[in-house]
């Protein structure tokens, strides 16, 4: 019966420094035939593992296993020959080195394995000021590859969101694993926040992925400006590869925010309906309409396909001097508002605004007369 010893090294790893350790040992045929050598790497580093000195008449198997337990590497060259795992770039974790006696009675060896702590690229900067700069953004969307760990806590993007004629845009992030998979670092989930933040370095939104390695993803809705997006580990020992998506669909405004600059309609008998969007860069929506003789005045506002209106929203009926004659508000059900109203001859406005400044609101207003 093979018997299965294990021997524990760990790395005491410097950022300049190679950590080797020397293993002499011996297998047997009858009663062992393996070894496995525990191996802590405390961060990503290159990795090498050498095996020599086996007697003649023998041959032995060198593999890498993590710590799933599945072989990640392996050298298994015939007779007596030297066995060599050279990896290039492996991720801070617990992993096993294994000898096996696959040929012979008895043989000595050595083992010596090594790593080299790498220094990770890094594309973002760690600060508002030295932000990657990502320009406006679009409805197309962008994705950026970067690392976060405890070789750079956090990286910086810096973008623009809004085009002319459309105050307000819809910002979209994801986040997620390298090449969209678990958020990892080494054997361990990532363990990663995600913070946007306006010009001014202050915290909007914060999401963040912990014990699971799922993808973060949120959408906000934002005025017009410029934005920084920052990730950083949630734990000291967190972060990991991930990869980045961002895009922003720039929301229309074809209503002015002022008596002055007010959309003028012409109303009759028949529902005119305009769809149009108030809250973050567009903080009201005006229209403008003129009455020749008395008329009953019919207004409607829903959600755009007639659903529910995502947050609170208030009308307010205007006379030409700007005077509030009635107010209608939908605040937390998200029901549609009805106004009609017995109108004399003369101009008039509808405004349309959100009820709290937090609230974001498409909506689609119907008039008629």
């Amino acid at each position: 019966m093979s018997e299965l010893t294990s021997r524990t090294q760990t790395f005491a790893q410097s950022a300049r420094s190679r950590a080797a350790q020397t293993i002499r040992d011996s297998l047997n045929r009858r009663t062992n035939r393996v070894d496995t050598f525990t191996v802590n790497l405390s961060k990503r580093s290159s990795f090498n593992a050498n095996l020599s000195g086996i007697k003649r008449k023998n041959n032995v198997d060198l593999e890498l296993l993590n710590s799933s337990g599945t072989v990640i590497a392996a050298s298994r060259n015939p007779g007596r020959r030297s066995e060599q795992i050279v990896l290039g770039d492996l991720a801070a974790g617990t992993y096993t080195l294994r000898t096996t006696l696959k040929r012979g009675k008895q043989t000595a060896y050595r083992l010596v394995h090594d790593s080299t702590p790498l220094t990770p690229a890094d594309f973002a900067g760690n600060t508002p000021g030295t932000a990657r700069s990502l320009g406006s953004l679009s409805a197309s969307p962008m994705t950026m590859s970067d690392y976060v760990g405890s070789e750079d806590s956090n990286d910086f993007y810096g973008f623009t969101v809004g085009e002319p004629g459309s105050p307000s845009a819809k910002l979209s992030l994801k986040l997620t694993g390298a090449a969209g998979g678990l958020l990892r670092n080494g054997d361990r989930f990532g363990n990663i926040s995600v913070k946007l933040r306006n010009s001014l370095n202050e915290v909007i939104e914060t999401e963040s992925s912990v014990f699971d390695g799922n993808a973060i993803e949120f959408t906000q809705t934002l005025a017009a400006g410029n934005y920084f997006v920052e990730i950083v580990p949630y734990f000291r020992d967190g972060g990991g590869d991930y990869d980045l998506t961002l895009s922003a669909a720039a929301i229309a405004d074809s209503a002015g925010n002022t008596p002055a600059t007010a959309r003028t309609v012409g109303l009759s008998s028949i529902p005119a309906s305009f769809q149009d969007f108030v809250g973050a860069g567009d903080p009201s929506d005006f229209y403008k309409f003129t009455l020749g003789s008395p008329r009953t005045l019919n207004l409607t506002l829903t959600g755009v396909g007639g659903n529910l209106l995502e947050d609170g929203i208030q009308v307010k009926l205007r006379d030409s001097l700007n005077n509030v004659i009635r107010t209608e508000n939908s605040v937390f059900d998200g029901a549609s508002i009805s106004l009609t109203r017995s109108l004399t001859a003369g101009t008039y406005f509808v405004e349309v605004s959100p009820y709290f400044d937090s609230d974001n609101t498409p909506y689609v207003l119907s008039l008629s007369a």
